[in-house]
Parts: C-alpha cells; structure tokens; sequence
C-alpha cells in the first residue's frame, strides 16, 4: 500500500512537471496549447514626470548665525531687545561661553531666548545678569 501512494506521487509530480515544460518555449516565450508559438507581443512604454515641491507653508527657515557685538557682555537689555533673532541668540552665546552662567556653552538658543524673556521683566539690568552671569 505504502508502494502504491509512493508511486502515484512520483506520477503525479512528474506529470506536473511535463505540463509546467509544455508552457514556454526554449527562449521563454508563451506556446498556445496547441504547440505553436504565441504572437503576443509586449511593450513598455515609460513617462517622464516631473514633481513640483511645494514649500511647507509652516516652514520658518533658521536664519545664519550672527556675530555678537563688541559689548556683547555688558549689554543692557533695552539694547539687547533691539536686535534682531540672530544677533540675540549670538549675545546669549557669547555670555554662555565664558562659563560664567549655569547654562551649558552649547545652548546658545536656549541662552537667546532666556535672555529675551528675563530682558522683558527688566530692561534696565545687562543682558549677563539677566541670564545669572556670576560677576568678574
């Protein structure tokens, strides 16, 4: 019995795989079931298209690092308030640098934005106290 499923198996998967040959030629082109060789023919066409980016409307665009000021270490704050972004945060930069603040030298934005807001409370006392510079 065991003989018998054996062998109608192997039929089976040798029928399977006489029938598969029959589908493509030699060059691997479709035969009609007839043996003759198939005239469909197949083209590619390919298009060009061209995108267009559309600029992301909240897209604020970082403006280039400025430099500080030659009094960028004694400035008040009514002039700080004065400048524009990119001077600002160069300001608070330059007293973060020193060491002289518990802000780390690397956040110099933070620094800016800081100084603005403590400068707004008080626009008579330096940018450096304003930021908790240690004094020299």
């Amino acid at each position: 019995m065991a003989k018998q499923r054996f062998a109608v198996a192997a039929c089976a998967v040798v029928l399977g795989a006489v029938s598969l040959t029959g589908c493509s030629s030699n060059d691997g082109s479709p035969v009609k079931a007839d043996g003759s060789a198939s005239t469909t023919s197949t083209t590619t066409s390919s298009s060009t298209s061209s995108s267009t980016t559309v600029p992301d409307p909240t897209f604020t665009p970082i403006p280039p690092p400025a430099n500080a000021p030659a009094n960028a270490l004694t400035m008040t704050c009514a002039e700080f308030m004065t400048l524009d972004e990119a001077t600002q945060t160069a300001v608070g930069g330059a007293i973060i640098a020193g060491g002289k603040t518990k802000i780390h030298p690397n956040n110099q934005g933070i620094a800016g934005t800081l100084a603005k807001l403590m400068c707004s409370t008080d626009p008579n006392q330096t940018v450096s106290q304003a930021l908790g510079a240690t004094p020299k």
